[in-house]
């Protein structure tokens, strides 16, 4: 056969595709509008499953069909851009098979196996109905050899159809040596089940039992002669669990659910260039796996009992995957949690699909697919000038002048016509807010000038000022903590402090927001402070403002001379800190925090995370960098769906020694971030309950000189695993999950309780708590009852079995506990919300009333 030749059939095809692919979509997505409302109605899963059988068999039933019946024409108006008039009606027929009038002058459009050219000079004539149909032709500037768009796209589809068709073939071999590895079943149980659960269901077929030590989930295929695989643990189950295996096998097989399987297989192949056939084969194969779950139920079996029974099954390793391609496994570990929620909904309508309401099926089935296999598409050009395209950005450039000018004209109108003048600054900040409102992010903000010189001061880690926390207490400010060598607490200020006045200005009635900037200010200058201590003496000081280093390392308890202590368990080498945001300096910090433990001879570290809101990504970034070898840390997913991946090299890595992380629902941002690396690199065993999942990217967009800057949302953070960190409407995954079986969970109370207790220990001075000598011994027994912290119990109890047994202990729950306690806090979280509002909207609802 001839290059050309070969070229011509490949043009021929591509009308055929583009047939194909408006049919498909169109099928399925009526399939899918007709299951959704069966859904809404409760409809069993097996009427369910049918209509996708269906659907999906009609897909490759359609090409066939409109061969053998007569077609039709439906007209559809489309708009195009041509260069000359179009030729008259009775010269051009109006039935396109596929047009591409967008593209350059010259292009060849295909017309009921006739062409017509959209840059035809006008003395051309247009081919007559008698002529032979034209298959080819090349374009104004392109040489005749060059490969025309529709073969392209002919062998675009065929590779895929290819590639789709691979997992069919390796699953075949690899059933076919399966087959050849197991052996039949000689068991007198198993095979006297078998024969009266085959009665029971009618199933006049023969079916194979056998079994296998190469599989440890039960599976199922053939069409014919079906054969039904155990593992060869089989034996020792007890009946009521090797009855409910049997049946679920023995009902895939009644329902030809391998046949099934096959064709959707074959019809994915098929139309693997349509979304909505991807869909169709998750939902059958889900589908199908409920309807054989209520089969089951159906004999009384209890649904605890069979979900018990079912999970047990799918503990184990997962089935190969190409094999379930062409075979039916009876459980995946990847879709059990949903699949139990069926089993376990007792208002689920579990009842067979008969065969009147199959028969109607088919019947409303037929009636949608002859029409949509027999119509064809006519296209109404309507014809357009050859700059329709600069018009349209023309148009949308006039929009936004449009809209400027609209804005503009709003704000001159409320600055001059106002009854007072208002604050035209204030006018800016506000329109500024509402559109950044708009965006509906709670992310994306706009700081003014003075915000955003307070948060870059506080992101670089330097203040100037005297370095006390403050706070008010029955009206007054009150000095929380002097900061670790600030110029306050070497002037004498002590925690309880109460200020009366500020440079012989009085505090009563004074905003603690006014306090704190009349405190800053340069260094070198002074203030002067009346403070009255717990012990009722009232003092005067002149405090001379230095800079002030804020350290975002701490560790559990301060020492007599006020520093931190790092060792936590002495005698097990064990130490701990904790990081409170990520900072310029937090990777250098914990450098050297770790490489002074590592001189008392570390053996174990746990890095707690908790209560950490995240901080700069650069700074999450160089910590990882701290404990990974090779890696990817954190993937960034912007607005252009292009990843960037920030990987660690090894080279700055400070120490092999294990590690143990610590989150909980506080956890965020950046912060995160760490957590998920350390994780997914199998570097650390994280511990705790899952972190808050603010897994956006925030970058500063500064507007003009003295006007701040908008903080906006620009990436989405990835974990090195893929997982989006980042907690969205609806979905059931976000964050980081502490470590299967290390999941701790803490109430409200307690850990609120524990974060009061925290910022005790930043205390400095007289009121000063959890201050160590250093001769008392930490264990996990005493942190939990002492501190009332047992995820901390938790992760020095693990980090001791590593440390004296080599292998890390499992101290709490599974992953999929930690998944179900955060969905339900959600759940408890929305509807205690909902519930807040509408308190709130009875309130307002008496205030009304009470006016009238």
């Amino acid at each position: 056969m001839s290059t050309l030749s070969i070229v011509s059939i490949f043009e021929r095809l591509t009308p055929a595709l583009a047939d194909l692919a408006w049919r498909g979509m169109l099928l399925f997505a009526v399939a899918s509008s007709v299951v959704m409302a069966m859904t809404f109605c409760r409809s069993s899963a097996a009427a369910r499953h049918f209509v996708w059988t269906l659907a999906i068999a009609a897909s490759l039933a359609i090409p066939l069909v409109g061969l053998v019946l007569p077609a039709w024409t439906m007209e559809l108006p489309l708009a195009g851009r041509i260069q000359q008039p179009a030729p008259s009606p009775a010269d051009v027929p109006l039935a396109f098979a596929e047009i591409d009038v967008a593209n350059l002058p010259g292009r060849i459009v295909t017309v009921d196996s006739r062409t017509v050219s959209n840059s035809l000079p006008q003395s051309a004539a247009t081919p007559a109905d008698d002529q032979r149909p034209i298959v080819s032709a090349s374009t104004d500037g392109e040489s005749a050899d060059a490969l025309p768009w529709q073969v392209i796209v002919s062998i675009g589809w065929a590779l895929g159809l290819v590639v789709g068709l691979v997992p069919l073939a390796i699953g075949s071999l690899s059933l076919w040596r399966l087959r050849r590895t197991c052996r039949p079943v000689t068991d007198a149980r198993c095979l006297q089940m078998l024969a009266e659960l085959c009665e029971q269901l009618a199933l006049n077929r023969q079916v194979v039992l056998k079994a296998t030590d190469r599989r440890h989930i039960p599976m199922t295929w053939g069409i014919r002669r079906p054969i039904v695989l155990l593992p060869r643990e089989a034996s020792t189950w007890a009946n009521p669990r090797l009855r409910a295996v049997l049946l679920h096998e023995l009902a895939h097989v009644q329902r030809f659910d391998c046949l099934t399987q096959w064709i959707a297989q074959l019809a994915r192949a098929v139309h693997w260039f349509n979304p909505l056939a991807w869909v169709a084969v998750r939902e059958l194969r889900r589908e199908q796996e409920q309807a054989c779950d209520d089969r089951v139920l159906r004999t009384g079996l209890l649904a605890a009992d069979y979900a018990e029974h079912l999970l047990a099954v799918a503990s184990q390793r997962p089935p190969y995957r190409f094999a379930t391609g062409v075979a039916l496994a009876m459980a995946r570990s990847s879709r059990m949690d949903r699949r139990l929620q069926s089993i376990l909904d007792a208002r689920r309508n579990r009842n067979a699909l008969t065969r009147i309401k199959a028969s109607a099926t088919i019947a409303a089935a037929s009636v949608l697919l002859v029409p949509l296999a027999t119509a064809t598409v006519s296209f109404q050009v309507q014809a357009q000038e050859l700059g329709v395209q600069a018009a349209a950005k023309d148009n949308a450039k006039s929009d936004r002048q449009n809209l400027n000018e609209r804005v503009a004209e709003l704000r001159r109108m409320l600055v001059e016509q106002y009854v007072t003048a208002p604050d035209e600054e204030q006018v800016l900040r506000g329109a500024i807010q509402g559109m950044v409102k708009s965006l509906n992010d709670p992310y994306t903000e706009y700081l003014p000038a003075d915000k955003l010189a307070d948060l870059q001061r506080q992101m670089e880690g330097k203040l100037s000022g005297i370095g006390a926390q403050l706070d008010t207490r029955d009206g007054r400010i009150v000095v929380i903590t002097p900061l670790e060598g600030s110029p306050a607490l070497k002037a004498g200020v002590q925690p309880g402090d109460a200020i009366l006045g500020i440079d012989d200005q009085t505090t009563r009635e004074m905003k603690l927001d006014d306090a704190v900037k009349r405190i800053v200010g340069d260094t070198g200058t002074k203030v002067r402070l009346k403070v009255r201590r717990t012990s009722g003496e009232v003092v005067d000081l002149t405090i001379e403002r230095g800079p002030i280093v804020l350290r975002s390392v701490s560790g559990f308890a301060r020492g007599k001379d006020h520093g931190w202590e790092y060792l936590l368990d002495r005698e097990h080498k064990i130490g701990y800190l904790a990081v409170s945001q990520f900072g310029p300096r937090t990777a250098e910090e914990i450098k050297e925090v770790v490489a002074g433990l590592q001189k008392a001879d570390l053996k174990g570290l746990i890095l707690d995370l908790r209560f950490s809101p995240g901080g700069l990504l650069q700074a999450a970034y160089e910590t990882a960098q701290l404990f990974l070898g090779e890696g990817t840390v954190v993937t960034l997913r912007g607005r252009d769906g292009e990843d960037k991946a920030w990987k660690s090299n090894g080279t700055k890595k400070i120490g092999d020694f294990p590690l143990v992380v610590l989150v909980g629902e506080q956890t965020a941002s950046a912060t995160e971030v760490l957590a998920g690396a350390l994780k997914d690199n199998d570097r650390a065993v994280v511990v705790g309950a899952r972190t808050f999942g603010k897994g956006s990217v925030q970058t500063l967009v500064r507007l003009n000189e003295g006007e701040g800057a908008i903080r906006l949302t620009t990436a989405f953070y990835h974990s090195p695993s893929g997982r989006s960190i980042d907690r969205r409407p609806g979905q059931k995954v976000w964050g980081v999950d502490p470590s299967d079986g290390y999941f701790v969970p803490m109430t409200q109370e307690a850990t609120e309780r524990l974060r009061v207790r925290r910022l005790q220990r930043e205390i400095l001075g007289a009121e000063a708590s959890d201050v160590s000598d250093g001769s008392a011994a930490t264990t996990p027994d005493a942190i939990a009852k002492d501190h009332g912290d047992p995820q901390l119990a938790a992760a020095l109890r693990t980090l001791v079995a590593r440390v004296v047994s080599g292998e890390f202990e499992k101290v709490g729950q599974s992953a999929e506990a930690a998944q179900e306690y955060a969905l339900r806090r959600i759940d408890i979280d929305l509807r205690r919300a909902a519930l807040t509002r509408s308190l709130e909207e009875l309130d307002r609802e008496w205030k009304l009333l009470d006016q009238r």
